[in-house]
């Protein structure tokens, strides 16, 4: 009498599970809503900004500016979040100092969830912008992006490079 109970409960676990994990969308089913905060700003090459004798590609550990970072993904296919940025402070003619300065920018928009690939579309600085992030449980990640990186050159002076860049968000 038991092995039958025991039976019924493993063949009705099964098609319960089997029923409930996935449907036809073909979309991931995971809880995506909700604040992911910046926790790795990668560049290649390395920089040394707070000019302490070590450079390094994570750019949290380099300056504080990135802290602020996030995004927030609503359930209604919405998004905010702020992202930050180094520049070279100028002077009051407008020209460059060798002073850093971190900028901050909110940006909102909307996203796509596809399989595992989440694309935001927004706004910034009046050009459209589509930043691509692949989902793994709770982290997402850029793909590979091309910018100007805010670095030291061999005789110290403040100067902006062409780096790649990859950003993790983690909720």
């Amino acid at each position: 009498m038991n092995l039958k109970i025991l039976f019924f409960l493993a063949v009705f676990g099964l098609l319960f599970a089997s029923c409930s994990s996935n449907d036809d969308s073909g979309d991931v089913k995971l809880p995506i809503f909700g604040t992911y905060k910046l926790v790795t700003y990668t560049t290649n090459p390395a920089s040394d900004i707070n000019n302490d004798g070590t450079a390094s590609e994570n750019q949290t550990s380099e300056t504080d500016c990135h802290d602020s970072s996030f995004l927030t993904l609503n359930d209604d296919n919405t998004f905010k979040g702020k992202l930050t940025f180094l520049e070279l402070k100028s002077d009051t003619n407008g020209m460059e100092t060798q002073n850093i300065e971190c900028f901050s920018e909110g940006i909102t928009g909307t996203f796509v969830l596809e399989n595992e690939t989440v694309t935001l579309s927004y706004t910034f600085d009046e050009v459209d912008k589509t930043l691509v992030l692949t989902l793994v449980n709770n982290q997402m990640t850029s793909k590979t992006m091309d910018i100007d990186l805010l670095t030291r050159d061999d005789s110290n002076t403040l100067v902006f490079v062409d780096a790649t860049l990859i950003l993790i968000f983690e909720k």
